[in-house]
């Protein structure tokens, strides 16, 4: 049955090996970021077979999935206050921005009987989670650090999620002198520095000495085989470890551009089309239901992606060297949120390998 995503767990595997070579050089630990894959069981256990002793998901229904898996549970999205019982139950670290929050862990926890670690997060610029500034960073860490039941394992910080804020030599060294500000005035030893994520491997792949953080939060780079800033593939690694393949449900020869007055699509603005005249068009079952096309990369030279709606994916054939036909299954290489959608949608069936 099509479309089919299809995951090869050895490619996957040399994956892991690979990036973890480069952090080894520089002493960094990888959380690997199991949430595009929806934290697949037969998944997740190649990171712990490969030497991964951390798995990290945003959601505990994922976290819950992996916890017959040998090593630790992050929780890498900030708990919810409804949550609190199940995080503690079901992840041994939690990523905090709030005293309130670390103080509800520690509630829990005591209750139970257990220490759960937490790493307080910093927002360097990309404006997402994270205590904002120096100062409120050292009072944050100085009321957590005292509550029972709570390990203050670190500090941590994230980049390119929703400002696009690089993790450049200057926001690392900002994030060095605040760790080290933290420790002279707690006189504490901060464990773990998480120092960001998969496009943190840049920098690191130009100046291996630039890292003084010794843990990052990997995922996309570990699927796709890619730094995620210049998009550069990584020596040793594959970008096909995730491919989809789906079935071609007509193929005519139509105009390239449409005909008469033009509106918005049920996705937003109306698209922009150059008219090339008549062109070999071939429409896959195959959606944003399933995939996002802009993130989708034809594996046949001379396959150009038009667009898709929710359950249709418009291709140019007319440059195939061998043009396909009603019927023909077609493979893509994915991008990292086109994985993430086929592998939440019930409609791609999914064969591990």
């Amino acid at each position: 049955m099509f479309p089919e995503l299809v995951v090869s767990r050895d490619r996957l595997a040399g994956n892991i090996r690979a990036i973890k070579a480069i952090l080894d050089r520089s002493n960094i630990d990888a959380v690997a970021v199991t949430k595009g894959f929806c934290a697949h069981p037969l998944i997740a256990e190649v990171f712990t077979d490969n030497g991964i002793n951390v798995l990290g998901d945003s959601r505990i229904q994922n976290l819950k999935k992996m916890r017959n898996l040998p090593g630790r549970r992050m929780l890498l999205r900030l708990p919810a206050p409804s949550e609190i019982d199940e995080v503690v139950e079901y992840a041994d670290i939690s990523l905090v921005s709030h005293y309130e929050t670390a103080r509800a862990l520690s509630r829990c926890a005591s209750k139970r009987g257990q220490t759960h670690s937490v790493i307080v997060m910093i927002d360097m610029g990309d404006m997402r989670e994270g205590v904002y500034g120096a100062s409120a960073l050292y009072d944050a860490l100085a009321n957590i650090m005292s509550l029972p039941g709570i390990k203050l394992e670190g500090i941590g910080a994230n980049f390119c999620c929703i400002g696009g804020a690089l993790p450049t030599l200057e926001k690392m060294n900002e994030l060095r002198r605040m760790k080290e500000v933290v420790e002279m005035e707690q006189g504490i030893f901060l464990q773990t520095v998480s120092g960001g994520n998969s496009s943190n491997l840049s920098l690191l792949l130009k100046q291996p000495n630039s890292s003084f953080y010794n843990q990052l939060r990997i995922g996309e780079a570990f699927l796709r085989g890619r730094e995620t800033v210049d998009d550069q593939a990584i020596a040793g690694a594959h970008d096909d470890c995730f491919m989809i393949r789906a079935e071609i449900i007509e193929r005519y020869s139509k105009p390239s551009a449409p005909s008469g007055s033009t509106g918005g699509t049920g996705f937003g603005k109306a698209p922009a089309f150059v008219n090339k005249g008549l062109r070999s068009r071939a429409i896959c079952a195959l959606g944003k239901l399933d995939i996002d096309d802009q993130q989708l990369f034809p594996i046949e030279e001379g396959i150009k992606v038009i667009g898709a709606s929710s359950d249709h994916l418009v291709l140019d054939v007319e440059d195939c060297k061998s043009a396909p036909e009603l019927g023909d299954v077609l493979s893509f290489k994915l991008g990292y949120a086109s994985i993430m959608r086929s592998m939440l949608s019930p409609y791609v069936q999914k064969r591990i390998l």
